[in-house]
């Protein structure tokens, strides 16, 4: 909820506060109701390039129910590499009490931020337990083939953006965080699913189909 795409980067946090409890109201909604056969975890966007402003973010996260935080690199500070773990180091250690943390995914889009993870740096972030993925839209095979290489399954990738889902699977990726499966979401499950099922050739030409 609220990550990059749309109006994320522009809206208030009273807007950001709001789409958080609507979304965690509708996910309970579902499950008492039945429409959902398991719990709909609601992960927030409070990714910012001003790191107290995520910090704020993340404990607004926590206090609206939320399961888990989508946190993208910080854009237009073009920080360095140091800069980059020092911020996701405060995100993971100030917004939380020690007894219940909230995941974290980190969220490289370098296109975006005008700034790079390197894959050392991701190598560090997996060491950090409260981080559990890295949401990776580099469209960088090299870069991607490099960091599965380094973390293994300390940092999962899910691919993030939907003309890459089919490589970063390839690639040793578990999933996607898809714009596309908004509007069509029985096609980037039945890509998903008929990559781990071993069929390469639907995997592909759904990929296809979503470009």
């Amino acid at each position: 909820e609220s990550g990059t795409t749309g109006e994320s980067s522009t809206l208030t946090d009273e807007e950001k506060l709001r789409l958080f409890s609507l979304a965690v109201q509708e996910s309970r909604r579902a499950e008492a109701e039945g429409i959902a056969r398991r719990h709909i975890p609601v992960i927030a966007g409070t990714g910012s390039n001003n790191t107290a402003r995520a910090v704020t973010l993340s404990r607004l996260a926590e206090k609206a129910g939320c399961d888990g935080l989508l946190a993208v690199t910080p854009y237009y500070n073009k920080a360095n590499q140091a800069g980059l773990v020092a911020h996701y180091t405060a995100l993971i250690g100030a917004p939380f009490p020690p007894a219940a943390p909230l995941p974290l995914l980190a969220y490289h889009v370098p296109g975006r931020t005008g700034c790079r993870l390197t894959p050392e740096t991701c190598l560090t972030l997996s060491r950090m337990e409260q981080i559990v993925g890295l949401k990776d839209a580099t469209g960088d095979a090299a870069f991607t083939a490099r960091v599965a290489a380094l973390c293994g399954d300390a940092l999962p990738l899910y691919a993030g953006c939907d003309d890459c889902i089919l490589p970063v699977l390839a690639l040793g990726g578990k999933g996607a965080v898809s714009v596309a499966s908004n509007l069509y979401p029985d096609t980037v499950t039945a890509l998903c699913r008929a990559y781990r099922a071993g069929d390469t050739a639907q995997a592909r030409r759904l990929q296809a189909e979503l470009r």
